[in-house]
């Protein structure tokens, strides 16, 4: 079953509730609606929370919250614009091209031409696109940016629309559900390469915070 109809097959199942009171209606229908929005329009945003180990009442606040204050990434005011949400300054781009050559994130091993791609890349550039060399230690530097908001949560949807990362094996574009599934894979079996492209997001970003 596609997941757009099974959300509203889901929420059709749910419309009533065994209550008369006007307010406990209203509540649930103001869920249900939250629920469809979540799935149809945030599933990124949602994704990240289903895939905590522990899901608390505090991380439903914060999801609700993030529901409510983030923009849909098919809301009609940007629907034709591709970004991740970040800007960076020429000392992190140099960074981030150090961390990709180092940890076997890019085909690329001339520092001068990962710089240049990941410029590219962070800024979506129109028809950019580039072979990555391991995706899991991609999607593990681009987790490690949203650890530390530099990037916005929709960013593997974003990936899948620009068609930015070819993957070394089929050399078609990565989709987003490709992307997902190797993250949880990276962060159930995480390796040294994926620790050390964490720690040097981590060290560059507590750098930058303390310079500023």
């Amino acid at each position: 079953m596609k997941p757009e109809r099974f959300i509203e097959t889901f929420c059709s199942l749910h419309h009533f509730i065994d209550c008369d009171k006007a307010c406990c209606r209203n509540a649930h229908r103001a869920n249900m609606g939250i629920v469809k929005g979540l799935y149809m329009q945030n599933h990124d945003l949602l994704e990240e929370y289903l895939n905590k180990k522990v899901f608390t009442h505090k991380d439903c606040s914060n999801l609700i919250h993030r529901y409510f204050t983030i923009m849909p990434i098919d809301s009609p005011e940007d629907s034709n614009v591709i970004t991740f949400g970040g800007k960076f300054s020429d000392e992190q781009m140099s960074c981030f091209a150090d961390i990709a050559c180092t940890n076997c994130i890019l085909s690329i091993s001339d520092k001068e031409d990962a710089r240049i791609a990941i410029t590219a890349l962070l800024q979506c550039k129109p028809g950019f696109s580039i072979k990555v060399r391991n995706i899991r230690n991609v999607v593990v530097f681009f987790d490690e940016l949203l650890v530390y908001n530099l990037i916005d949560h929709n960013w593997q949807s974003t990936m899948e629309k620009g068609g930015f990362l070819i993957s070394p094996r089929s050399n078609e574009p990565i989709k987003s559900s490709t992307l997902s599934s190797a993250l949880n894979r990276a962060k159930a079996s995480p390796t040294a390469t994926q620790a050390n492209i964490r720690k040097a997001i981590r060290e560059m970003q507590e750098g930058h915070i303390t310079d500023n």
